[in-house]
């Protein structure tokens, strides 16, 4: 099933206000503690920052349009990892752990931020969020880091309490990448929401019941 012909209404509202909403939204990824193996992430992060170094010294000139597509690429390789790996013990298969981080991620939704996207899956969440914004206390704007430090605190202590779990339960890590045009934008929404097909958690995207989008 293709999200961009039968999303095409749902996305297609916010073509008209480009710098509004696509100049300001973020691409976010959280993962659980310990989703993959410290020695994988090593592997990966090496790997990583080896092409970076190459492409800073053999292609300085083009060093700007390359060092992107090498963090696209290092993304895929990281969420790869971790759709494989997903558990059936894992802890966003717990219905109250996923209320919770869905109650956490529209605490602040329409005041910090706006949430365009998201899919829950039971190790890693992404999101697609605009963070032009400013609260009904005339408050500086948050950064995209404040943001995800905020719902990962508000997540991680109410899972521990109500779950009676003792170690914190995110990666301290996070991914995040801004939308630089409406072609990229519509892209991650679409991944985002069709991420549990990929990982082979259901067949049509529009059956996962943890995903959202903003109507």
């Amino acid at each position: 099933m293709n999200f961009a012909m039968t999303n095409s209404k749902s996305v297609s509202k916010y073509t008209h206000d480009f710098n509004s909403v696509v100049n300001h939204s973020y691409l976010v990824t959280i993962r659980t503690a310990d989703s993959i193996p410290i020695p994988v992430v090593n592997q990966l992060k090496g790997d990583y920052q080896y092409r970076i170094s190459i492409i800073e010294k053999e292609l300085p000139d083009v060093k700007d349009q390359l060092i992107p597509l090498e963090k696209k690429k290092y993304f895929g390789k990281f969420d790869h990892q971790l759709d494989k790996r997903i558990q059936a013990n894992d802890l966003f298969f717990h219905e109250r752990a996923i209320q919770i981080l869905r109650d956490a991620i529209h605490l602040k939704d329409g005041d910090w931020y706006d949430v365009h996207a998201y899919s829950i899956l039971p190790n890693h969440t992404h999101l697609l969020i605009d963070i032009n914004k400013q609260n009904e206390m005339g408050e500086e704007q948050k950064d995209i880091s404040s943001i995800i430090s905020h719902i990962k605190k508000v997540t991680n202590a109410q899972i521990q309490k109500e779950l009676g779990i003792t170690n914190s339960i995110w990666q301290k890590e996070n991914y995040y990448h801004k939308t630089p045009n409406i072609k990229e934008w519509m892209n991650i929404a679409s991944y985002i929401l069709t991420n549990p097909v990929k990982a082979d958690l259901v067949k049509n995207w529009d059956k996962w019941e943890y995903s959202y989008l903003k109507p």
